[in-house]
């Protein structure tokens, strides 16, 4: 393998994306409870359903499937919320993107959020010199199929590996295109891909 795929979310880093209900509050008032309760649901729903992320689409979105007016202004200020979490990196990281350096090979980035989010949040980690490419929601989401596709760049899809801690996102969908795929897991092995911790790509590869 050659071209190796990370998830950002869930894989790389954690962060804890429960302050966003605060942030709605503060904006929304009364209306963030009913919100709240359904905005993680919804922005699955949207990735399943659209080829990319668009901020003017996605407010008209949010805003017919929640009943709650989300205005472009508001997803704005949602996105540079987003880019100002502190984040926690997973164990094993740095030691994994230092190994497959060493390797010469190359690392890409296949994220669903806006760029100016995971642009900010990978600077603040000191994470973004280790990737060649990033590719975040205004390209391609997953599990739209060419988002795998254009992920793997120049380099063929059959010398090119996803590793991701969503099992249909990061695991079958690529799979589904011919690219093969590692579920990252700390909890109980769900697929037979299934790895603890990044540490293992080491032993892998």
């Amino acid at each position: 393998m050659q071209r190796f795929i990370f998830d950002l979310d869930g894989t790389l880093l954690d962060a804890d994306f429960e302050l966003e209900d605060k942030f709605f509050l503060d904006i929304l008032g009364d209306a963030a409870e009913q919100f709240n309760k359904v905005k993680v649901d919804l922005l699955n729903k949207y990735e399943y359903n659209h080829k990319n992320y668009d901020v003017d689409v996605l407010s008209q979105f949010l805003t017919i499937e929640s009943g709650v007016s989300i205005t472009p202004k508001i997803i704005e200020e949602w996105i540079d919320f987003n880019s100002a979490i502190d984040d926690i990196v997973h164990d094993g990281v740095y030691e994994t993107l230092e190994y497959l350096k060493s390797k010469d090979k190359s690392i890409a980035i296949l994220t669903n959020w806006f760029s100016k989010t995971q642009m900010e949040r990978l600077k603040k980690v000191h994470m973004l010199e280790y990737f060649d490419d990033i590719y975040c929601g205004e390209i391609f989401v997953k599990p739209y199929f060419k988002s795998y596709i254009n992920a793997c760049s120049d380099y063929d899809i059959k010398d090119s590996i996803m590793i991701g801690d969503n099992l249909h996102k990061d695991v079958v969908a690529p799979r589904n295109v011919g690219l093969t795929s590692i579920h990252y897991n700390k909890g109980e092995k769900v697929d037979n891909s299934t790895i603890k911790s990044l540490i293992k790509i080491k032993e892998m590869f």
